[in-house]
């Protein structure tokens, strides 16, 4: 077992540490300097600091590669196992670069849909949903039971009843569906 730590610099900044490890295997200059030419497909993804360590095995089966990307809210493993181990570094590496790009979009969603909700201006929603509002009422602020939610429901003409669960303090809305029986809304 070699492990092999290597810090790149692009623009000043650290963004990669690469440990590659062998079990059952000797790592070779040509087979480190193939890892690192690879894993260098990973840098263009790399906005902050990434530790990349490769595994490499001599397993029956044949010889498989191993790579964990851990770093920048992420924790992406791949592992591919071939006749060939250049093969399975290959695969790896491209099973790991398209898992990094899924991440990305995923954060790159949830970035777009937040932006879009701070730029709806809070003044004009309240306008908006006054002119909808028919009525309003306040629920009553001590907590109350949902058999106590369901006597109230059956005692009065309400065709629901909102309040708030004393077991677990958070608002409910109790609705009958006409046979006697209730469905229950939590939040």
């Amino acid at each position: 077992m070699i492990p092999v730590a290597n810090i790149y610099k692009k623009r000043g900044v650290m963004f990669l540490q690469l440990t590659v490890t062998g079990r059952h295997i000797e790592i070779t200059e040509a087979i480190r300097a193939y890892v690192e030419k690879k894993v260098e497909k990973l840098r263009k993804y790399s906005d902050g600091l990434f530790d990349v360590h490769v595994i490499m095995e001599v397993e029956k089966k044949g010889q498989s590669v191993e790579i964990t990307l851990n770093g920048a809210g992420c924790n992406l493993n791949s592992k591919e196992t071939t006749a060939d181990m250049y093969e399975s570094i290959d695969k790896a590496v491209d099973k790991m670069e398209s898992q990094i790009k899924k991440h990305r979009e995923k954060i790159k969603a949830r970035k777009t849909t937040a932006c879009m909700l701070k730029e709806i201006d809070e003044d004009d929603l309240a306008v908006e949903s006054e002119e909808k509002i028919v009525s309003r009422r306040k629920i009553d602020g001590k907590p109350i039971s949902v058999e106590e939610a369901i006597i109230h429901l059956e005692t009065t003409k309400a065709v629901f009843c909102a309040f708030i669960n004393q077991e677990t303090i958070r608002v409910n809305v109790l609705y009958g569906c006409g046979d006697g029986r209730f469905k229950l809304l939590e939040s």
